[in-house]
């Protein structure tokens, strides 16, 4: 859980860092102190030696006073450091009220810790704690707060120790309020490294809400502003698809309408409905109506509609140049000064780049990039002049000379070209800026968009950049069919469905300046906003829509097996998903994608970045060949060939079955144990089915038996077995055990 007003307690010099010294429960009994006039520093500091028991050869190397802000106390921030040389890393910092002395901050740092399993606190100690450190730091707000179901602790790994993260959010009137709470973090061994906490003392109010639940939701969903359209789909790592999609269009709302909304939690998305006016407000509390979507209009209904027909017509320079100098109105008395010619990448069409100048102001230029394959304007800039002096042409003006210039570069797809103003606050002596539009099927294509800038002072083009691309979208289905816009707006409440709790607004709406703003009760959806998000027009589902938290706590379909407590930790660490319904389904078989994406992950294999498949030598591309780059594994999959997991060459096959086999080599090499695995006469492997296991797999079989990856079942290592979900969670996490030992158990060679 972090807030943003949290970080705003620290001072830009202080250091996220903690000790080595345990301070589990048991060693703290110092008692919470309370003190209603300013503290001295040194008092300060006695209350956080005191509480945390630091011991004397830590030395306080750091000391800030922070005042009064946004509504947060005055607070010191100290800074504790180990004073062995060979230690100066290990530091403890604390940030306290500085008229209270209650802990609203505490960081511990001893540099990463090993890999333990089995962990040596459990969670449910580790719960007790993280409820017991609350009530001492925080024991006039201990009752008012409730421990929320554990979130799993995604981008971790299995390279390090074990570490449990709770969040603590305040209750009000039985309602959450995200923006109050705390955080604490307890390792692997019982140990608080991490407490942080935000609690404002504004007035709640009371009463019940205005609007029911359902009636929120429904409000909700008319007033989402979902426009029909052709949008990228970007789902992977490759070139996006087209599709018909109702996207969201966050400019209906006012820019950054939610940014003042401080919670603990992962954001607020929108709307935000009051729950006790039931008006739609942003978060300095003013009303606004969401307006309504305008169509898009061509500039010629009767105009062309060739503009999606690429034709090459491979003209030369005098035919580019000519082209150029026509569309843009270039002055006669103006000379070219530049003639140049490349190529696009990756495409590699044929590009002239053109610069004329006024030889009376040498500023004064007009260049142009022409694609002469295709004979398209790709790009314009009009001159330094056109920013200068008063304006000549009122905006009706501008828009028809916008309109004219369009037609002179797209002279046969007016019926496919709409051009919209960029509405903002104009001065004189500034551009008109319009965005440009093509329409495909009566509808916008998203990924078909440019822009245009008018001078206001010469009526001529200031800058240009051309709709049309090289690698231009679609195809584009018939909207015929569609789904309708309610259906799209039910999906999308169903997706991010209304919550009731108190937010706080702020009068800037940044959280800027000394000045409060104040609490109240609301209806809004918890998760991100997501800008791209949209409603397939076809099947319903959404696409990049709201990052709404996933399923919190234990799935409860893994308690009581055997294997619970190695399920218990993937899921901790965000490396096994749970549905929304909290079902890990431990009995669930894994594919080969699947299963590799979990090894990737636990070992922190990933190499990072965008995979790009042109840098892949052939053997591994020939083998991504049946991988979608869509695929969630495909990343994962990307690593697990280029750090040798995976032998290039044959098809991957992500949703074959992975074996016991498969599993084994895996992990195997993952372990490091690639040179053995081709002398599998060195083992003595006592399995019965032994013979028949293949020649490539035996030795890592071997391996993998001998570190309790797996066990034999009735005298058989079974190789050809598809794996379930909680025999791999067993496999990575043994795995990831004999990994961190960095010298796993002794194997057993033959002779």
């Amino acid at each position: 859980m972090k807030s943003t007003k949290q970080a705003m307690l620290f001072s830009a010099s202080m250091i996220l860092a903690l000790s080595p010294v345990s301070l589990s429960l048991a060693a703290t009994q110092a008692k919470h102190t309370t003190i209603s006039t300013t503290l001295s520093i040194a008092r300060a500091k006695q209350i956080a030696t005191n509480l945390f028991h630091i011991p004397s050869y830590y030395a306080m190397t750091q000391e800030n006073y922070n005042s009064a802000s946004q509504g947060n106390p005055p607070s010191y921030n100290l800074m504790f450091t180990f004073t062995t040389p060979t230690q100066q890393q290990n530091s403890i910092n604390v940030t306290l009220n500085a008229q209270t002395g209650e802990v609203l901050n505490y960081n511990r740092y001893n540099g990463p810790e090993s890999f333990v399993f089995p962990v040596p606190e459990s969670l449910s100690a580790a719960t007790q704690a993280a409820q017991a450190w609350v009530k001492k730091l925080s024991p006039t707000h201990a009752a008012q707060l409730t421990l929320e179901p554990l979130a799993p602790q995604t981008g971790t790994s299995l390279t390090q120790g074990v570490q449990y993260t709770f969040d603590f959010v305040r209750m009000a009137n039985g309602v959450p309020a995200p923006f109050d709470g705390c955080t604490v973090v307890i390792d692997q061994n019982g140990n608080l490294i991490n407490y942080s906490s935000s609690w404002l003392n504004l007035l709640f109010p009371s009463g019940k809400p205005a609007l029911s639940l359902t009636q929120a939701n429904a409000r909700y969903a008319a007033g989402l502003p979902l426009t029909l359209s052709y949008q990228q789909n970007w789902q992977g790592q490759s070139t996006p698809s087209t599709v018909l999609a109702y996207s969201l269009n966050p400019g209906s709302y006012p820019e950054f309408w939610n940014a003042g909304y401080l919670t603990q939690s992962s954001g607020i998305g929108i709307p935000v409905i009051d729950a006790q006016t039931g008006q739609v407000i942003d978060a300095t509390g003013k009303v606004h109506p969401i307006p309504t979507q305008a169509p898009l209009k061509p500039l010629d209904p009767h105009g062309g509609r060739a503009a999606f027909l690429w034709k090459k017509v491979n003209w030369t320079e005098q035919q580019a140049l000519q082209f150029a100098k026509s569309a843009l109105g270039v002055p006669t008395n103006f000379s070219l000064t530049t003639s140049s010619q490349g190529q696009s990448f990756p495409q590699g069409d044929n590009m002239w780049n053109f610069t004329w100048t006024n030889p009376k102001n040498a500023n004064d230029q007009i260049s142009a990039q022409i694609d002469s394959t295709y004979g398209v304007l790709q790009s314009a800039y009009g001159g330094s002049t056109s920013y200068n002096g008063k304006d000549q042409y009122t905006s009706a003006q501008l828009f028809a000379r916008a309109k004219a210039f369009l037609a002179r570069v797209f002279p046969n797809d007016l019926g496919s070209i709409a051009l919209k103003p960029m509405t903002f606050k104009k001065y004189p002596g500034a551009t008109t800026d319009y965005q440009i539009q093509l329409i495909v099927n009566g509808l916008p294509d998203s990924g078909s968009s440019g822009s245009l800038t008018m001078s206001g002072v010469t009526g001529q083009v200031a800058n240009y950049y051309s709709p049309l691309q090289s690698s231009n979208s679609g195809p584009f289905k018939s909207p015929k069919g569609a789904i309708s816009l309610q259906a799209a707006q039910q999906a999308w409440v169903k997706a991010a469905p209304l919550s009731l709790m108190y937010l706080e607004t702020q009068p800037s709406g940044y959280a800027q300046g000394n000045t409060t703003g104040h609490v109240i009760l609301a209806y809004a959806p918890v998760g991100s906003l997501v800008y791209g998000g949209m409603v397939d027009a076809f099947t319903g589902q959404v696409l990049n829509g709201p990052q709404t938290p996933g399923y919190r706590g234990i799935p409860s379909d893994i308690v009581g097996l055997p294997q619970t407590p190695e399920l218990e930790l993937l899921v901790n660490d965000g490396l096994l998903s749970v549905d929304a319904n909290g079902h890990a389904q431990p009995n669930a078989l894994m594919t080969r994608a699947a299963f590799v994406k979990l090894v990737v992950g636990a070992f922190n294999l990933s190499q990072g970045g965008t995979p790009m498949m042109a840098g892949l030598s052939h053997g591994i591309q020939a083998s991504l060949s049946d991988v979608s780059s869509a695929s969630p594994a495909f990343s994962a999959i990307v690593s697990a060939y280029e750090m040798g997991l995976l032998p290039p060459g044959p098809l991957f096959q992500p949703n074959a079955l992975a074996t016991r086999g498969f599993a084994a080599t895996l992990l195997a090499r993952a372990l490091g144990y690639n040179a053995l695995l081709a002398h599998p006469t060195l083992f003595h492997f006592t399995a019965s089915d032994a013979a028949s296991i293949p020649t490539d797999h035996l030795a890592a079989d071997a391996i993998a038996t001998t570190l309790g990856m797996f066990q034999l079942q009735n005298g058989s290592f079974m190789d050809s077995t598809p794996i379930s979900i909680k025999d791999a969670a067993v496999a990575v996490v043994y795995g990831a055990n004999a990994l961190a030992k960095n010298g796993p158990s002794p194997i057993r060679f033959q002779g």
